[in-house]
């Protein structure tokens, strides 16, 4: 009953239409059954068109404008406010059972013996992405095939700790006091407001945070002693090394570099950087060969591919994909470099 009574609640005060004592209630159940709280900041999100700027720089602008862009909903507009709610009340519920059953969110309160002590999961399977809000405010968009998990408490912790599994990209709200950490498995990342994105996909020997605006702080979990402080627009690389391959000692089982990112694309106000084209839908590669491309592609159109010909692991490709199917994709890349490819469900061989 509560979880309609949540939907009621919301569509009226989507319409505009909530009374001062329907926002009390509102607040009270999202209060006490906190894990509805992450699917009614979606769902306002996704409703609402159009989002404030933050006072931050030209180029994190560029990307909030596109972010909105691809990621709101529009808002549909009727004339009449009783019918508007009404339709708001189906929209609403749809939106819900939607999210749920596509988005991959699953959700936990106190039954899970991981180190946060309330904890909230948000999964995303290959060949989609989502978005969420986080209680303290921060905005996070999720890749493909990854996976976030944040202390839905977190206004009350002194940090704001979350974990990562895949790539994300942050819009931290500032909390000058609590900092915001994020955990990968092999480096933690400590900000006090600022956007970043994070690749991590546990199966890749590569772990990026590339830092847009803002300052961070990355510590590598196998050397403590390091701290490594990016400055914006700068790129945090840790590449796995054979020694951890090899499961010999943590100490130089990784290696690691800082430099700048460039655009691969500049026109404008139009400016693309491979590392976080994909929150506009986009997946960019610069100077790419087949065999580090192909994880890429096999979570961005959910896809397996089968790599025979050797020498095509080798090929170098760059490029946008941005609205293609996986066959436009590849009859693409095959006007680039001479391959042949079958595609049979979801498998592409490449031969």
């Amino acid at each position: 009953m509560e979880d309609e009574r949540i939907t009621q609640l919301m569509a009226r005060k989507l319409a505009g239409e909530a009374t001062a004592a329907e926002l009390a209630e509102l607040d009270h159940l999202l209060a006490t059954r906190p894990e509805f709280l992450f699917q009614a900041e979606l769902l306002q999100q996704l409703w609402q068109k159009g989002e404030q700027p933050a006072e931050t720089g030209d180029s994190y602008q560029q990307h909030r404008r596109r972010f909105a862009d691809d990621f709101d909903a529009p808002a549909e507009e009727e004339p009449a406010p009783r019918r508007r709610y009404r339709k708001m009340v189906v929209a609403l519920a749809g939106m819900a059972a939607l999210l749920a059953l596509f988005a991959g969110i699953r959700m936990y309160r106190g039954q899970d013996a991981a180190p946060l002590a309330s904890r909230a999961e948000v999964a995303v399977k290959n060949g989609s992405r989502s978005s969420l809000l986080l209680p303290d405010g921060s905005r996070v968009w999720l890749n493909a095939g990854s996976k976030l998990v944040y202390d839905y408490n977190m206004n009350q912790a002194g940090e704001r700790l979350v974990q990562l599994e895949g790539e994300a990209f942050f819009d931290v709200a500032k909390k000058a006091d609590r900092p915001f950490i994020i955990k990968t498995g092999k480096i933690s990342i400590r900000v006090l407001g600022t956007s970043l994105n994070v690749k991590a996909y546990p199966a890749d020997k590569i772990t990026e945070a590339t830092l847009i605006t803002g300052k961070i702080e990355v510590n590598i979990d196998d050397k403590p002693e390091q701290r490594i402080v990016l400055a914006p627009m700068e790129k945090f690389v840790l590449e796995e090394g054979p020694a951890a391959a090899a499961n010999k000692p943590a100490k130089n089982a990784h290696q690691y570099l800082v430099g700048n990112i460039r655009p691969v694309f500049e026109e404008q106000d139009s400016v693309i950087y491979t590392e976080t084209a994909w929150v506009r839908n986009q997946l960019v590669f610069n100077n790419e060969t087949l065999e580090e491309l192909a994880p890429r592609l096999e979570r961005w159109y959910n896809i397996v591919i089968v790599i025979n010909n050797q020498n095509a692991k080798k090929y170098r490709f760059t490029g946008i994909f941005d609205k293609e199917t996986v066959e436009q994709a590849f009859r693409a890349m095959q006007l680039i470099k001479s391959f042949s490819y079958a595609i049979e469900g979801n498998v592409v061989t490449i031969n």
